[in-house]
């Protein structure tokens, strides 16, 4: 056999040569790329198509995007953020930074909990939980949604459910005609409420077992 050429290694983006060439080491967190020689780490998962079973869940340090739908019972978690093109099912979206979407049917069990701003058209039985600015292009319907600074539905409604917001609430619409309840608070700062409605049951748990 005729003898080999040594691999000439080419440090891309996130990739750093140790000094005899014989090891290469990540500078940022994301995902291998190895294209030709050159050895990179992006820092960007993209799926060209939906997330099904052919992709399974999804456990990303790094940003999140997929250009198709993710259906029921998949779960996406990334720590810089997720971007969806098409529409989300009953699923859990969780990220450390921002997430965009174009609609999520959460069948009640949905979630969203983002440390960043959340973007969508329309949002239906789901839970959000938002360290940033919920903005929605049409409806927010029989969800509960939380932010820690404004929720916008500048264009649509807010139907059903609760909506909570430390900075405002703003909507072209409030409620239905069908007489659904609808429960919207403003000024108030959601993960301290909850923390002390948690201790409040726990309280109430203890008095009982005490009595």
């Amino acid at each position: 056999a005729l003898e080999g050429q040594p691999l000439k290694l080419i440090a891309g983006d996130g990739v750093q040569l140790s000094e005899d060439g014989t090891k290469a080491l990540s500078t940022c967190g994301g995902r291998v790329v190895y294209d030709g020689n050159t050895l990179s780490v992006a820092e960007e998962f993209v799926i060209r198509g939906d997330v099904d079973l052919s992709v399974g869940n999804i456990d990303f340090n790094g940003v999140v995007e997929i250009s198709g739908d993710v259906l029921d019972d998949f779960h996406i978690r990334a720590s810089k953020g997720i971007r969806v093109s098409g529409a989300v099912g009953a699923c859990r979206l969780e990220s450390n930074g921002p997430v965009e979407i174009g609609s999520m049917a959460g069948l009640g069990s949905g979630l969203i909990r983002c440390r960043g701003g959340l973007r969508a058209k329309y949002l239906n039985q789901v839970k959000v939980e938002c360290w940033g600015n919920i903005e929605v292009a049409l409806e927010i319907r029989n969800c509960s949604v939380k932010a820690t600074q404004a929720i916008i539905v500048e264009r649509g409604t807010i139907s059903g459910g609760e909506a909570v917001a430390l900075d405002g609430i703003e909507a072209k619409h409030l409620g239905s005609v069908s007489g659904i309840k609808t429960r919207v608070t403003a000024g108030v700062y959601f993960p301290e409420t909850d923390l002390l409605n948690t201790l409040h049951h726990q309280q109430r748990s203890y008095n009982l077992q005490i009595s």
